[in-house]
């Protein structure tokens, strides 16, 4: 009987040098898969980044756009020792009108505006409701309108150290009354007090709603509320 050295392929038996062969191969194959999902991963991962970024820079185009049109439109009410940055007043609503659906009459001029911050702030711009500078007087001249505020916390770079800082910022405008005046008995009294029968002369007032108003406290808290506003 001659020897032979075929492979027998019935029971899929191989030469003892092929078996290492093939489990190489097979490992291989495994690495090239598992490199293959990597880079397919990677390559989602940037895809994801790109989108992300061309949404930033849109966003910034349309705040620039924003910027040139508010300014286009906007009345800048100039320089105000009491206020950080400057103010420009976008649009006004005139007192003794009814702006919402209740019917009820304001007893303030009140106008819309934006403040653009120094450029060592951060964010730059601050949306704000303020008091009409050129009508700062309610109730026929017998009580005055005032600015009302609220917190806004933003960043501010001293020469490279950034701290968090809280400004003063206009939320609203009320009428306010003079404590010991004829009014102060309807401002504290119930539905059923009298009116005033003699009412004071009304005494020329310098209108200065201003006063105070954006001053920066805490300049120099660091890490401190509950966030930023903008």
């Amino acid at each position: 009987m001659t020897n032979s050295t075929e492979q027998c392929n019935k029971y899929n038996f191989v030469r003892k040098g092929d078996v290492g062969k093939d489990s190489s191969d097979e490992d291989d194959d495994d690495d090239s898969s598992s490199s293959s999902v990597e880079m397919k991963e990677i390559e989602k991962l940037k895809g994801k980044r790109d989108k992300i970024l061309k949404k930033i820079e849109d966003h910034k185009r349309h705040l620039k756009r924003t910027r040139r049109q508010a300014s286009a439109t906007a009345t800048d009410m100039g320089v105000d020792a009491n206020v950080v940055g400057r103010r420009f007043k976008l649009s006004c609503d005139t007192k003794g009108v009814a702006t919402d659906g209740s019917g009820l009459l304001t007893l303030c001029s009140r106008c819309w505006a934006w403040r653009e911050l120094p450029d060592n702030y951060y964010p730059r711009y601050m949306n704000e409701l303020i008091c009409d500078d050129t009508d700062g007087s309610c109730l026929s001249g017998y009580a005055t309108c005032g600015i009302s505020h609220r917190s806004a916390y933003v960043v501010r770079n001293d020469s490279g150290v950034l701290n968090v800082i809280t400004l003063q910022s206009g939320s609203f405008c009320e009428c306010r009354v003079k404590p010991g005046t004829a009014l102060e008995s309807l401002v504290t009294g119930t539905g059923n007090t009298a009116l005033p029968t003699n009412l004071p002369i009304i005494e020329n007032n310098n209108n200065n709603q201003q006063q105070s108003q954006g001053q920066p406290i805490n300049n120099n808290v660091a890490n401190s509320g509950n966030g930023f506003w903008y």
